[in-house]
């Protein structure tokens, strides 16, 4: 073979591998296309359900957080309104500690027209200064109860003994047998029914 033959074989080989090339490198930046544009499709997927899942997981957080705060603030005011209604109580508690001895006659004389008891004995409270002996008299009068020689174990008020059972009767003794009652009454009318 001549040279010119051997160049214009060579030149044909080297045409031919540039267009070998030229497809090669076509070729292969259509697949690098794909795949990135694959790779970014993942991506965006990949990121708007990471978005999707932060969302729920920050709803959740916040929904969480919002009940949180909502029972500590409900928990708070409860406090507050039942310190509100002791303060309450305690004022009354210091107004029955106030009252003539009027006002206990008053108060005894309701009480023993309830009470069933015909005869047995009666204690004065340790520390009791408002009940006198016209009292004692009068709020007797027609029962056969006479003064128990057993030293009293409560501080105010009047104890009638019979038939071993044993009926306190004072202002005080009243206010915490009603205690409960007394404190909703309390509540619901300064609050309301509500749960707030």
């Amino acid at each position: 073979m001549s040279d010119k033959a051997i160049n214009r074989l060579s030149q044909e080989i080297f045409e031919e591998a540039e267009i070998e090339k030229a497809s090669i490198l076509k070729e292969a930046k259509e697949k690098v296309g794909v795949i990135l544009s694959e790779a970014k499709a993942e991506k965006e997927k990949r990121l708007k359900l990471a978005e999707g899942e932060m969302k729920v997981v920050f709803s959740q957080n916040f929904d969480n957080n919002i009940s949180a705060i909502s029972a500590e603030n409900k928990s708070e005011m409860l406090k507050l309104k039942l310190q509100y209604v002791d303060e309450i109580v305690e004022e009354v508690k210091k107004s029955i500690e106030k009252l003539t001895k009027k006002q206990i006659k008053s108060f005894l004389k309701r009480e023993m027209e309830n009470l069933p008891v015909k005869e047995g004995e009666y204690q004065l409270g340790s520390e009791e200064d408002r009940i006198d002996a016209e009292t004692i008299k009068d709020i007797l009068k027609g029962r056969k109860i006479v003064l128990s020689k057993k030293n009293a174990d409560f501080t105010k008020g009047l104890k009638i003994l019979s038939n071993k059972i044993e009926y306190t009767i004072s202002p005080e003794s009243k206010l915490e047998s009603m205690m409960d009652e007394i404190k909703m009454e309390i509540s619901n009318s300064l609050f309301g029914g509500g749960n707030d």
